[in-house]
């Protein structure tokens, strides 16, 4: 029989085993606790991908809004459970999205299929509404609105030339962009029409006009003055009928006549861009 005197001593050394069994067992979950919590927060390095790869491959889906002739809303969702890094393009169009359908409809039956002459023949359900080129890789971005998240957190980005931005996982972001109508004659984009981006040679494939969308990023370039060049460049209209055009009132401008200062500066943009065709021309074939 265990005295009073004994048993104090017991429950002593009991609770100092059962201590000593606790503490070591807290440790080792603890220890398994800190391994997956690293796993978890440990930053995998961004998959890199190529903007209109990302597209095919479903990694991104991106949403485009004309607002006007000279300005669109761009919207890129990263789909995948990754960060992503994507090359952003010098140039891109953005065509009626009842152009893109009934491409592809010609192309499974064999037949040529092409963009600018697609839309000719969709009469006036939208169409027909003048494609847009422009750059992604201006400084638009840097005051891009992120979904869902604080701003920063979803989306980086220089805050001038931008050549990719990095989107974490299911995130988007959205952006105003400046852009310049491709057709000249056709009716003024408008917000009910879906349009789709796709490559910029897909709806117009001259190297001038793909070099104007690239500097008007880089340069201070009057954008009623690069609109008047790049209908000349890409549709051939002629600086008399130009000198008619009356621009619509957009958010960024009023509507107005063309302005003679405006053409002088068209013609100058154009013809500077021709000449440095015909240099690089002829620098290939020598």
């Amino acid at each position: 029989m265990t005295t009073k005197s004994e048993f104090i001593p017991f429950v002593t050394r009991l609770r100092v085993l059962l201590m000593g069994l606790t503490v070591c067992t807290t440790g080792l979950l603890h220890a398994g606790g800190d391994d997956g919590q690293n796993e978890k927060t440990t930053d995998a390095a961004p998959a890199h991908v190529e903007f209109f790869q990302a597209i095919e491959e479903g990694k991104i889906q991106v949403r485009v809004v004309p607002a006007s002739y000279a300005q669109l809303t761009m919207q890129i969702q990263n789909t995948t459970n990754d960060s992503l890094q994507i090359a952003l393009p010098d140039t891109f169009a953005a065509v009626p999205t009842q152009r893109i359908i009934a491409q592809r409809q010609l192309e499974a039956r064999g037949a040529p299929a092409s963009l600018s002459n697609i839309g000719k023949g969709l009469g006036q359900g939208g169409g027909n509404s003048q494609g847009l080129g422009g750059s992604l890789s201006g400084p638009w971005w840097g005051n891009s609105l992120v979904e869902n998240d604080p701003p920063g957190t979803a989306v980086t980005a220089n805050s001038t030339c931008q050549r990719s931005l990095s989107i974490a996982p299911r995130r988007s972001v959205r952006a105003q962009i400046p852009c310049f109508c491709l057709e000249f004659g056709n009716p003024d984009p408008h917000s009910r029409i879906p349009y789709t981006v796709c490559p910029l040679k897909e709806l117009n494939n001259r190297p001038a006009v793909a070099e104007l969308l690239s500097q008007f990023v880089s340069t201070r370039m009057n954008q009623f003055a690069a609109q008047l060049a790049v209908w000349h460049l890409a549709n051939d209209a002629p600086w008399q009928m130009l000198s008619r055009v009356q621009f619509p009132r957009t958010r960024a401008g009023r509507a107005h006549r063309v302005s003679a200062q405006e053409l002088y500066a068209a013609r100058q943009i154009a013809e500077s861009l021709i000449q440095n065709a015909r240099q690089e021309s002829l620098g290939r074939s020598q």
